[in-house]
């Protein structure tokens, strides 16, 4: 998690007129020093002996200024409660690892797609019918890499980790630390064949000095280290298996294909109440509202922890789809409530059931297939069929004016527009611009819209312009805060919650 690189200072909230904060072992409000000072002794942490007492008690006290902090901004009577769920609300942290069970960031999907590459073979192992799985002939990640960018891939970097390629195709997985070392071994590797052309060049100067700095580009392109991003690539491959028919369609095809099973794999865990808190997430905002108003849940996940939760808890989930044996999309349900008629002598009313909530999912599910007639279905996520998603690529806004999302971004952003309105975001890194774009302009023009932003870390070293835009957008007093908490940890404490909330 990142510090203010200046004074080693780690902010927990801040909003236009409130900064609370961290730094070494003492807490701050303001830039002013916070302790929990004794009433009976007015002891100011000088006594040696006891500073692991006094320094826990500053932390609790540090807790409690966060809630209510949290308590001042979120409780202000709103009519509408809106919840965007992001991928790392499906992260579970263990000691500040990712537990690998559970949600994965995008460069963890992207090594588990390089890992099960390798081979050059891939079990489809998504679906759960034995007779329905098929081992399918595809290119290794570098291979494939190598074919559309049309150049010899020798190390591939996903996150903070270095994967090493040789002549066969096979690689080795390098740690960061080992990087400089094992870059040099490939150098020198490599530097016979570089050697010669380099030779071979001078031998053939013979006033072509244009030929011969071509010739030097080439070899480097040739042997490139690429910095891997699954989102550019997957573009890249869906736009190559459109367009171009070779010898290696088929194999591109499988490679696709397989890729999008890795997907679907790594995102359909189950849900697991001692690790997960949206069953907790869910009570203690729908308590916040009456019936009438349902709380809102926005997300951009594929998997179905929030409808696992609710179930768990029993609320009725409203997602768009019917309630019919076969389950079909109809956006229009968003509009309807469930209430019953009361009869009365004096006058008529409908009382509208609780435990009820609205869940839009922006991207597509593991649960939703289309059938011959193009008509989205939801089944269980194990069935049979493509899964109906919006994959990691640059093309996502293209996607958002397909059938069904154009009708859920549509919803998403009348959310947005309503008066009296908190948005509440979880894992959420406002990377994905079009999503972003949207709560900013609903920011700018809607002055009942008040936002609070969570995440693991509030103040990265590289923050995009999305992130960069919102802090300062505080320094324009609009109504936003950051709180560094994520769903699956204190959140939820933070939010209100009691001991027997807790998941």
């Amino acid at each position: 998690m990142s510090n203010n690189k200046d004074n080693n200072e780690t902010i927990f909230f801040i909003t236009d007129n409130l900064k609370l904060s961290k730094e070494g072992n003492k807490y701050y409000k303001n830039g002013i020093e916070l302790k929990k000072i004794d009433e009976n002794t007015n002891d100011k942490n000088t006594d040696n002996e006891n500073t692991n007492d006094k320094n826990t008690d500053n932390e609790n006290y540090f807790k409690l200024e966060l809630k209510q902090a949290v308590s001042n901004f979120i409780n202000k009577s709103f009519k509408h409660i809106v919840v965007l769920v992001g991928a790392g609300a499906s992260v579970v942290n263990d000691n500040n690892t990712i537990n690998n069970e559970y949600g994965k960031t995008i460069n963890m999907i992207a090594e588990k797609v390089y890992e099960e590459l390798k081979e050059k073979k891939y079990e489809l192992t998504y679906l759960t019918n034995e007779k329905d799985k098929e081992t399918i002939e595809t290119f290794s990640l570098e291979e494939i890499i190598s074919i559309i960018e049309n150049k010899e891939v020798n190390k591939i970097h996903i996150g903070n980790k270095e994967y090493n390629c040789n002549k066969e195709g096979d690689s080795n997985k390098k740690d960061g630390g080992n990087k400089e070392d094992n870059g040099s071994k490939e150098e020198n590797g490599n530097k016979k064949d570089g050697g010669n052309k380099e030779d071979n060049g001078s031998k053939e100067e013979s006033g072509n000095k244009k030929d011969d700095s071509n010739k030097e580009d080439n070899n480097n392109k040739s042997n490139e280290s690429i910095r891997f991003n699954l989102e550019n690539f997957l573009s890249k491959l869906i736009t190559y298996n459109q367009l171009v028919k070779n010898e290696n369609t088929e194999k591109m095809k499988n490679s696709q294909k397989a890729i999008f099973d890795i997907i679907k794999k790594n995102v359909a865990y189950e849900y697991d109440s001692k690790v997960f808190r949206h069953t907790s997430l869910i009570k203690i905002l729908s308590k916040k509202l009456s019936n009438e108003n349902k709380l809102s849940i926005v997300t951009t996940n594929y998997d179905t922890l929030i409808e696992d939760a609710a179930e768990l808890i029993n609320y009725t989930v409203i997602d768009g789809f019917s309630f019919s044996r076969k389950p079909k999309f109809d956006d229009d349900l968003f509009e309807w409530h469930l209430s019953r008629h009361v009869s009365n002598v004096n006058t008529q009313q409908n009382i509208y059931k609780s435990q009820v909530i609205d869940l839009l999912k922006l991207h597509g599910s593991l649960t939703w297939r289309k059938n011959e007639k193009g008509e989205v279905l939801r089944k269980d996520k194990y069935a049979p069929g493509d899964a109906v998603m919006i994959f990691p690529s640059t093309n996502k806004y293209m996607h958002s004016y397909e059938d069904p999302y154009f009708e859920l971004f549509t919803k998403f952003q009348e959310l947005l527009k309503r008066p009296n309105t908190l948005l509440i975001t979880t894992g959420f890194s406002f990377s994905d611009n079009h999503i972003s774009q949207m709560i900013i302009q609903a920011i700018n023009h809607n002055t009942g819209l008040y936002v609070l932003i969570s995440d693991f870390d509030i103040t990265p070293d590289k923050p995009n312009k999305n992130w960069k835009k919102l802090m300062d957008m505080i320094k324009d007093h609009d109504p936003i805060a950051f709180l560094r908490a994520t769903l699956n940890d204190e959140l939820t404490d933070y939010l209100g919650g009691s001991s027997d909330e807790s998941r």
